[in-house]
């Protein structure tokens, strides 16, 4: 059986992994459709917030 310690570690390393593949393809996502169908379409403003997630992920 696996003790708490060893789930809260491995439960936080995934949840974290998560969270970065998560943000890293919204991102790229965005960029992608901001060179394909123009900022003006989509506006700046998504990708700016995605940027801003990053930015306090990364704090």
């Amino acid at each position: 059986m696996i003790n708490h310690a060893t789930a809260t570690v491995k439960n936080t390393v995934v949840a974290t992994g998560a969270q970065l593949v998560t943000l890293a393809s919204q991102f790229t996502m965005q960029i992608v459709f901001v060179q394909t169908m123009s900022a003006n379409y989509l506006g700046a403003n998504g990708l700016f917030n995605n940027l801003m997630n990053i930015l306090s992920f990364a704090e």
